[in-house]
């Protein structure tokens, strides 16, 4: 079943996203619900931006076909995610990455809220945890978390005035940025305060999704456990080394 309805989507974009609804949960719902832009898009593959043309995600399962949609990606985009291993080649020769993150993509395709038991009081993160979660939270730097709190899209969770821990949405909406403080792991506050996200995101009709990186098996244990469903096939995140 496909998550993008007519208005953002022509039918063969949506049909080809409905062929493999995990691998391309991403784009497709960046384009029904955050600022997505359907560059192009055939019953071949989608290449999908935002509306800046500063970030970009491609899915393809004809290799030339993908191949053209990196060719329309301004050659100077520091990060490229490809849904096909395919497309990790031509990517590298278009941008010459020298870099790349293979990892899992997840979609909860369930549509009932999870039922948890409510021990924390969860709610939005302000400035005043900016130092601590930037401490603990290093992808992105600290104007990473400074955009999530502005735009209202980090939790932190709290036992009276302790803080546990946190978690956010990525700028395309995916679920990330879960961190609980040493002191209270394995007392099931991550599951907690993903459960938490999982249905604010029901709630307001979309698809809880997210990447978990090959090798986190600990991150991918507790996905599974919630209820996700992982893609047949990997996602690879290409970009250039840092010195």
């Amino acid at each position: 079943m496909s998550h993008v309805n007519e208005h953002y989507a022509p039918q063969e974009v949506i049909d080809y996203f409905a062929r493999d609804p995990i691998i391309n949960s991403e784009l497709s719902e960046w384009l029904r619900f955050h600022d997505g832009v359907l560059v192009e898009g055939s019953s071949n593959g989608a290449l999908v931006s935002d509306k800046a043309g500063r970030m970009f995600m491609v899915s393809a399962t004809d290799p030339d076909y993908g191949a053209h949609l990196l060719s329309l990606i301004p050659a100077d985009i520091p990060v490229v995610p490809v849904c096909q291993e395919a497309l990790i080649a031509p990517a590298k020769e278009r941008f010459g990455f020298d870099g790349q993150t293979p990892c899992y993509r997840l979609a909860y395709l369930k549509i009932e809220p999870i039922q948890y038991e409510k021990r924390l009081d969860i709610r939005p993160a302000t400035m005043e945890q900016l130092d601590l979660i930037a401490a603990n939270y290093h992808i992105g730097g600290k104007e990473r978390v400074v955009r999530r709190i502005e735009n209202g899209q980090l939790w932190c969770g709290w036992l009276g005035d302790e803080f546990v821990g946190f978690i956010g949405r990525h700028d395309r909406g995916t679920l990330g940025m879960l961190h609980v403080f040493d002191r209270y792991r394995r007392q099931g506050y991550a599951h907690e305060l993903e459960s938490f996200l999982i249905n604010d995101m029901l709630a307001k009709g979309e698809l809880p999704r997210g990447d978990v990186i090959v090798g986190n098996e600990e991150s991918l244990k507790l996905q599974k456990k919630l209820g996700f469903e992982v893609a047949d096939s990997l996602v690879y995140w290409l970009f250039h080394e840092r010195d």
